[in-house]
């Protein structure tokens, strides 16, 4: 994985006018618009068609923080104002639900505006309470690099943090908005799932969904999973070094329950999208935080520069990664993950759960808008001047986008009855040496997901039955619950594996793929299925002539004419072709407007890194 401290943030810049960042919510939730990107090009869409939008078998990952009432402002006798943000509590606990159980007595690391005009001394606040007067007291304890450490006391001694933020906090809207928070504000800057209290600004990309639109998500049978990153004031932080180098990422807690790991564990095939960017680094940091805990650390946490320099071997998956920390929490009799995370998501990252992503539009030179880069690369710029161009609303209260990246391999098609896909079998072969990848090619993660799922989801459309050709690491295949089937004849190449699993095939018609061809679409197999009728073989042939037989279709009949070849030592595909009754299709490489070309195959790590 490519480091990304050197990465220059003017790279990463875009005007945005005053006047296209939100500074109000609309009046309803689902009325946002939607910007669509499918892997090659945007569209104007609306929130409110996201069902229709989403992968079908999704399983969409929630942030559930709560924003709570942060800002605290005091009157001193002179008249000045103290405003005291609260971040994150010290003493006696630092966990943020036990937090605000406390009675008087806490501290709290916070920031504090005019504090030049508080020299010393307490700052004393009446609040009202159930009927009842308190007196908040708040005194500075330590000065730190970043914050102060504030201690709160109060009499009646024994009512909870949490009520007396309740009625004397406001609402801590981000700075960008310029405005003092309104009473509109406490409902529309909240989700409305959100649940546990923590985060002083709220997941945006979750604003936008209804309790409506949920209802309709599950009746498309689109499941979802919560999680808790408490969002931290630096969130909001630009990047204002020349590179990333010198941009420290600002820690922030999550908690993970062990429910929600096993449901994740169970989804690994299908498409993963996090709802917002906090839901993205939340479930990205459990990859990490299992390598660490594999490695002997049970520390929980997730340090910025982790993915970048930490080894990981070559066999960890993700699964293998989910079972880690599923075997720790069981073992310890935990109910959930409870870490911190500073990880930062940067073009050269390479995900190992996501691969797509709901979220608003990011700020010109930020953290948030490199993870986006890391997801699509160089379309975010499109993206967005698309977004310029149609009147999309900026930022927190801003309009939504769905990025797909190859969001074509994930498609369903309608029109294929189940009685048509029991007849067909898909082939995924990836049992090569991969000696220019240096390790199981099909394991290997490209986009946030492994090859061969690339493989998998362009022949699941039109097949009821997969097959995986393999001969090394089984065990990580079997994990994907398909049948896996070594050589019969080892040493052989692409046509021994053809071999092995046609014989293992109970379908007349065999839908082939190689597991490192990741632009390969489902609409290229429509195309060969119309020709196989009549022929053994159906190949795409290429303008120039170049034929691509391990994307292809084969009958069960082909049986005999492969055997009679690998006995006489003959082991090039292009001689099957030619002893069998073969139909050649042609077809424009770029067929996919995506780049590279249709049947590029990615054969190395740098290929993995390029494309």
């Amino acid at each position: 994985m490519s480091h990304p401290s050197s990465i220059n943030i003017d790279e990463y810049d875009y005007p945005l006018p005053d006047e296209r960042i939100a500074k109000f919510p609309l009046e309803n939730r689902g009325d946002s618009k939607l910007l669509y990107f499918d892997g090659h090009t945007s569209c104007e869409k609306k929130f409110i068609d996201l069902p229709e939008l989403l992968p079908k078998n999704s399983f969409l990952i929630f942030n559930e923080t709560k924003v709570v009432r942060a800002r605290l402002l005091f009157k001193k006798s002179t008249g000045t104002t103290i405003e005291i943000f609260c971040l994150e509590p010290v003493e006696p606990v630092n966990d943020f639900q036990l937090a605000f159980q406390q009675i008087s007595g806490v501290v709290w690391k916070c920031l504090v505006g005019n504090v030049k005009r508080w020299k010393s001394g307490e700052l004393i606040k009446i609040v009202e309470v159930d009927g009842k007067s308190i007196r908040l007291t708040a005194e500075k304890v330590e000065q730190l690099a970043d914050a102060f450490l504030i201690r709160f006391t109060w009499q009646p001694a024994e009512i909870h943090f949490h009520e007396i933020i309740s009625v004397s906090g406001l609402i801590p809207l981000p700075p960008y908005l310029n405005r003092e928070a309104q009473p509109n504000d406490t409902v529309r800057y909240q989700t409305v799932y959100a649940k546990f209290d923590g985060s002083v600004a709220a997941p945006t990309a979750g604003l936008h969904f209804t309790d409506e639109l949920l209802n309709q998500l599950s009746a498309k049978g689109i499941e979802y999973e919560k999680v808790t990153l408490h969002v931290g004031a630096g969130t909001f932080k630009p990047v204002s070094s020349a590179t990333l180098a010198e941009h420290e990422m600002h820690v922030e807690k999550m908690v993970v329950p062990l429910s929600a790991l096993r449901h994740l564990q169970k989804k690994l095939n299908q498409p993963v999208i996090p709802v917002g960017t906090t839901s993205m680094r939340t479930l990205e940091s459990l990859f990490w935080m299992a390598v660490k805990l594999y490695q002997g650390d049970e520390s929980m946490t997730v340090e910025q520069w982790d993915p970048y320099q930490l080894k990981v071997d070559k066999d960890f998956s993700s699964a293998k990664a989910l079972n880690t920390l599923i075997d720790f929490l069981e073992k310890n009799q935990m109910e959930a993950l409870h870490g911190q995370t500073r990880l930062m998501i940067a073009p050269g990252y390479q995900f190992r759960f996501a691969n797509g992503l709901i979220t608003n539009f990011h700020q010109p030179k930020s953290t948030l808008l490199l993870l986006v880069s890391a997801l699509i690369g160089d379309s975010w710029k499109t993206a967005y001047n698309f977004a310029l161009e149609h009147d999309f609303r900026f930022l927190s209260y801003g309009d939504s986008c769905l990025f797909l990246p190859l969001a074509s391999q994930l498609k369903e098609i309608q029109f294929m009855s189940d009685r048509q896909k029991s007849e067909i079998t898909g082939i995924v072969l990836s049992g090569g040496k991969s000696r220019r990848m240096g390790k199981e090619k099909g394991l290997c993660h490209f986009r946030g997901k492994t090859l061969i799922t690339y493989a998998i989801y362009t022949l699941k459309p039109l097949c009821k039955t997969l097959i995986i050709s393999a001969n090394n690491k089984i065990d990580q295949y079997e994990l994907l619950e398909y049948p896996v089937i070594s050589d019969d004849i080892p040493d052989t190449g692409p046509i021994g594996g053809l071999y092995s699993c046609l014989k293992q095939s109970q379908s007349d018609i065999n839908l082939v793929i190689s597991c490192d061809t990741p632009f390969v679409t489902t609409e290229v197999y429509q195309e060969l299925l119309k020709y196989i009728g009549e022929y053994q073989a159906v190949v795409p042939i290429h303008e120039d002539g170049f034929l691509e037989p391990i994307t292809a279709i084969y009958q069960r009949s082909c049986l005999p004419v492969i055997l009679q070849q690998i006995e006489k030592g003959e082991y090039k595909m292009m001689d099957l072709l030619a002893r069998l009754n073969t139909k050649f299709v042609h077809f424009d490489t770029n067929m996919s407007d995506s780049k590279p070309s249709l049947f590029h195959n990615l054969n190395s790590p740098e290929d993995l890194l390029s494309c």
